[in-house]
């Protein structure tokens, strides 16, 4: 995978491209930014979209599928807001969508003497994993790449929007969407 940072309002060369794709951003306001990938030449690859951290979109240079994943947000106060991508080779790892999918289900329900906490209720992990399965059928639409079932089903809740959260034995409570991501970058890195 390819990793670029970026400041806002600026174009940068994706590294490994030969000079020839080009990865833009507008500003980085609001947790979001605008982000565009096009050819040296002109051409559209991703037309402008707005994403927020955890977002991922896809894209096709030639016949090969990318996905482009927007990892972090750095929105200061003084001085250059920047925004962290990663950009990865789709079916470089060896393992289909619903396959790495389902390997960040079972990381969460074999999780030792750990809870999920959905709504300020607390639940047993099997039951994490339960509800990630049917809310990923209910919105299988929207979920092309293991970066949108983070997103789509494994963040936060769609009834009030309040973020899921993993709670291991030490007390100390995780963003599910940031333990998820961890994971997957080891399950596609030791697939």
């Amino acid at each position: 995978h390819i990793e670029i940072s970026i400041a806002q309002r600026s174009t940068e060369v994706i590294p490994g491209s030969d000079d020839r794709v080009l990865l833009t951003i507008g500003d980085v306001t609001g947790g979001k930014v605008t982000t565009s990938i096009s050819t040296d030449d002109g051409r559209s690859v991703l037309s402008p979209r707005s994403v927020r951290e955890s977002d991922s979109v896809r894209f096709t240079l030639g016949d090969q599928p990318y996905t482009l994943t927007l990892k972090k947000l750095n929105n200061k106060l003084i001085g250059t807001d920047r925004a962290k991508f990663v950009i990865e080779e789709e079916g470089s790892d060896g393992l289909s969508e619903a396959e790495a999918i389902e390997r960040l289900i079972d990381a969460v329900e074999n999780l030792p003497d750990a809870v999920f906490v959905r709504n300020g209720k607390e639940h047993a992990s099997a039951a994490a994993a339960e509800h990630w399965r049917k809310k990923g059928q209910r919105n299988a639409d929207q979920i092309k790449t293991a970066e949108d079932f983070i997103r789509v089903a494994a963040t936060r809740s769609s009834t009030t929007g309040k973020p899921y959260l993993i709670r291991f034995a030490d007390g100390r409570g995780v963003p599910t969407a940031d333990f998820l991501l961890e994971q997957l970058a080891e399950i596609r890195r030791f697939p």
